[in-house]
């Protein structure tokens, strides 16, 4: 059995004072995303399925992640292409969240764009933001949906959206890519795909010794309203 090691929306050092140092026996790291329903109504932990790299064309399921060293859980079902796992959570002392910390607030999820909502952002040059562990917050523009990404088995189902201008980076995947939308006069994160490829040139930083990460100026994410179209998954 592998394991994964993920973080849920801890910075880097390079962007934060706080650190974190991983483990030699990792297959991977990346970001925990959000918590769904699946079909049945289970609650599980949305995360990037590409993560586990020895595996990268396999199922998942059955395999484990670590969050801070501890066990989190198991992967009960896993789409290749969309490039999403869920997550069944075995340890009872670390709680699903709602919420997304970004460095300075935190951000209640209150929902997803459907389609034609993001067919609007896209249209219209809309900023849209990402949270992940290797950079952190970061704010871009969104300007694509309906992509395949070649290269790979993950070509996100060709229901891939694409967001320029920000900076994202490997550790970065299975983070959520959401707008602020104000609703009754509150704030709130309202998603649209969860980050799956980082796109384009970028510089080389490095978080820890040895642990040197390519950023890059584009990401790439599986559309949130094919999941749940095709999926019947639900917040």
């Amino acid at each position: 059995m592998n394991q994964i090691h993920f973080w849920e929306l801890q910075i880097c050092s390079i962007h934060s004072t706080r650190t974190y140092t991983i483990s030699e026996s990792y297959t991977g790291w990346g970001t925990a995303g959000f918590p769904v329903k699946d079909e049945h109504g289970n609650k599980r932990l949305l995360t990037a399925s590409h993560l586990w790299e020895n595996k990268a064309c396999q199922s998942k399921t059955g395999e484990t992640a670590t969050q801070y060293n501890q066990d989190f859980g198991t992967v009960a079902e896993s789409h290749t292409s969309a490039d999403f796992v869920l997550l069944e959570k075995t340890n009872g002392s670390i709680d699903l969240s709602q919420e997304i910390s970004e460095e300075d607030s935190t951000q209640l999820v209150s929902g997803w764009h459907p389609k034609d909502a993001v067919s609007e952002l896209v249209a219209e040059r809309r900023d849209v933001r990402k949270m992940g562990v290797t950079t952190g917050q970061t704010t871009g523009t969104i300007t694509g949906m309906e992509k395949t990404i070649s290269g790979d088995c993950n070509d996100l189902d060709g229901h891939g959206i694409i967001v320029d201008g920000i900076d994202v980076g490997k550790g970065d995947s299975g983070g959520p890519i959401y707008r602020i939308e104000t609703i009754g006069g509150v704030n709130y994160a309202v998603l649209a795909a969860h980050t799956t490829h980082f796109i384009g040139s970028g510089e080389q930083e490095t978080c820890t010794p040895g642990d040197e990460r390519s950023i890059g100026s584009s990401a790439a994410g599986h559309a949130w309203y094919h999941k749940d179209s095709e999926y019947n998954l639900i917040l």
